[in-house]
């Protein structure tokens, strides 16, 4: 969780940034100093106490306690509200009223104004139990104390059987007129309730209600039913006359065939016969004979497949299509007749229904009438219940307010007072050291946590490394590597020599510590390191190992030449820098000797401050720009300038390390 705002914005100059807040890391910091919440408000309870008892006059507290009567509280909530006695919470205000108070000074002859009275009195009302009323009163002397809560008992009580006397007859008429008002309309509404059944000759609205909804039931099912087989026997029907449609109403029954072909050959060859037993072959008759018979088998070979026509046919009715007619006709007959039963049913099923909603506006007005009944009943015995109270309480005169406990003088001073005075100096202390433990908080500017540097700054935080005295070895080097790794991912550069500058803004920011761990870790490994470092002079035998000549000269250099060093090499902030600042362009060229040579150039540079316009410039040309911050002492002020100006100037990628963190705070910031 975190203070802060969602808007980015400037206030009178300076980044709203600044004023945003891990809360985590501010209740940590508020918890690391809680011994101050525990020593500060024993001081001023200490204090406070010490006051109390030596300068503070003691009180004496005397309690009266009245009591009021339950049946009376019952007929309260009976009661009409313009008519309603007062309530128990008005009765606490009723007490103090000014006319009571200027009595109890008068009878016990007190030398207190009014104003002073009041503010050594109080009215207290039990919480579970609002008959229970206490007058408490304070006072210097423990008898007189006691002597003005009995006294203004006393007076209460005069004044408010007074009071609710000169009311109560006005109250006591009003409703014994309203207790006639009801009789009468009592009878009237019975006398209704009687005639209206009569006059509908119904004994019992819902009785009839009831059976006419049980057969409006029964007739309902029924007429689904007649719907149902009409549909079916209309369905039935449309077969029917569908299956006669294509049958003829008289078909042929049988038929004879009475002379063929065959049988006129034969009677030919007896002719044929006969005649040659008169006659020779040559005989005209003979011949003429033997050719007709020579066409009658011509005609046989040819037509003796075929059919012979019958000599005659006998047609008579079609025995299926009278079936047919037959069960259509049953079949409209019985739709006829359900047809009709529907129609009955329907007319009987709309009669029954105008019935019932004649029965139910009928229930209506006389439940409505019932209602208005029993209403008046229930009132009346509640006024029943009013008037005879009233009128014990007239006939007897008696409050229902009475004095249940009277007031003794106390045998000790109240402590309530005093403990509440300690108390609140107690937490006057404790409110007064958590706001000074969170405004020294909200004042302290230095990096703490991850999230200075992702909210705050707005880079990319690689990691954090932990005090090394306070881990173990292994937790340490796990978290170098941890930040080795997201930095090499997040230069991310596919061929090759990357370039990840280390800089700060304020000396002894641990990234020369760090660059060594780095390089102790993972040198051995395939990867090859070259590490130069920033500084303000060389000694004479290691001036071939500055790198300025090579920058701004451009001098060819041998890439074996970090060998002979320890692959460690020098940038040296001489005065040259500042009268001829390198550009962009020097710082590529310079980096690109080394490609092939070297997979990755760890350039330490100076503080910030010291060179602003080349430490952006040098930071243009890395892959990465790394600023490493020292837990609790690096500057957010500083550091905000510094990724403001390096941005600016177009830097591609900025990460930041938090350095030498306190292993409480450690986890939080990772």
């Amino acid at each position: 969780m975190e203070i802060h705002e969602d808007n980015e914005s400037v206030l009178g100059g300076i980044d709203a940034s600044l004023f945003k807040y891990d809360l985590q890391i501010l209740l940590l910091a508020v918890w690391k100093r809680f011994y101050v919440l525990l020593i500060i408000p024993l001081i001023t309870g200490f204090l406070t106490f010490s006051y109390v008892t030596i300068f503070q006059q003691k009180t004496w507290t005397a309690r009266c306690l009245m009591f009021r009567h339950t049946n009376i509280e019952r007929l309260q909530s009976d009661m009409p509200n313009l008519y309603k006695p007062v309530e128990t919470k008005v009765i606490t205000e009723m007490v103090r009223i000014r006319k009571n108070m200027r009595e109890v000074i008068t009878r016990l002859k007190l030398k207190t104004t009014l104003a002073a009275l009041y503010a050594q009195t109080a009215v207290e009302m039990q919480e579970d139990n609002e008959n229970i009323i206490s007058i408490v009163a304070s006072s210097d002397t423990p008898r007189e104390a006691a002597a003005i809560a009995n006294m203004l008992a006393d007076v209460f009580i005069e004044d408010y059987v007074e009071n609710q006397n000169t009311s109560i007859h006005k109250i006591y008429k009003y409703y014994t007129e309203s207790k006639i008002n009801l009789s009468q309309k009592i009878k009237a509404l019975e006398a209704q309730q009687e005639e209206y059944l009569k006059r509908f000759n119904v004994i019992s609205i819902t009785t009839e209600t009831e059976g006419k909804f049980k057969m409006l039931n029964e007739l309902e099912l029924n007429l689904v039913k007649f719907r149902m087989q009409e549909s079916a026997l209309r369905i039935s029907i449309a077969n029917l006359e569908n299956n006669m449609k294509d049958m003829k109403e008289d078909i042929q029954l049988h038929y004879t065939v009475t002379a063929t072909d065959n049988s006129d050959m034969a009677v030919m060859e007896g002719a044929l016969y006969k005649l040659r037993q008169r006659y020779t072959d040559d005989n005209p008759k003979v011949q003429k004979q033997m050719a007709e018979i020579e066409y009658l088998k011509e005609k046989l070979g040819k037509a003796k497949d075929e059919k012979r026509a019958p000599s005659s046919v006998t047609y008579g009715g079609n025995v299926v299509r009278q079936t047919i007619e037959e069960q259509k006709f049953k079949a409209e007959a019985e739709l006829k007749g359900v047809t009709q039963n529907l129609s009955q049913l329907e007319a009987t099923i709309s009669k029954l229904k105008s019935e019932l909603t004649q029965l139910s506006r009928m229930e209506s007005d006389f439940l409505e009438i019932k209602r208005q009944l029993d209403l008046n009943r229930d009132l009346l015995k509640k006024i029943d219940g009013t008037v005879s109270m009233m009128k014990f309480a007239l006939n007897t005169n008696v409050s229902d307010i009475t004095i249940l406990e009277r007031a003794e003088p106390p045998s000790s001073p109240a402590a309530k007072k005093r403990r509440f005075i300690i108390f609140a100096g107690g937490l006057a202390g404790f409110l007064l050291a958590l706001g000074g433990l969170i405004i020294m908080e909200l004042m302290d500017f230095s990096v703490k946590s991850r999230f200075d540097i992702e909210n705050v700054l707005k880079i990319k935080m690689l990691g954090s490394l932990p005090m090394i005295n306070q881990v173990t070895l292994q937790s340490f080097y796990s978290a170098i590597q941890v930040v080795y790794k997201r930095i090499a991912e997040y230069a991310d550069k596919q061929s090759g020599v990357t370039l990840i500058t280390f800089g700060d803004v304020e000396a002894k920011s641990g990234k020369t510590f760090f660059i060594k761990k780095c390089i102790d870790l993972f040198g051995p490994q395939e990867k090859k390191i070259l590490y130069i470092s920033t500084v303000n002079e060389l000694a004479r035998n290691m001036t071939k190992f500055a790198v300025n000549d090579y920058i701004y000269k451009d001098e060819v250099i041998n890439p074996n030449m970090p060998l002979e060093n320890a692959h460690r090499l020098y940038f040296v902030m001489d005065d040259y820098t500042y009268i001829a600042p390198a550009d962009k362009a020097m710082i590529d060229k310079f980096i690109a000797k080394f490609d092939g040579h070297y997979d990755y150039i760890f350039w330490e540079l100076f503080e910030f401050n010291k060179n602003e316009q080349l430490f952006a410039t040098i930071c243009q040309s890395a892959d990465i720009s790394v600023l490493v911050t020292m837990f609790k002492r690096s500057n957010k002020f500083k550091l905000l300038k510094c990724v403001n100006f390096l941005k600016e100037h177009d830097c591609r990628k900025l990460g930041g390390i938090l350095n030498n963190v306190e292993k409480s705070y450690f986890i939080r910031s990772m």
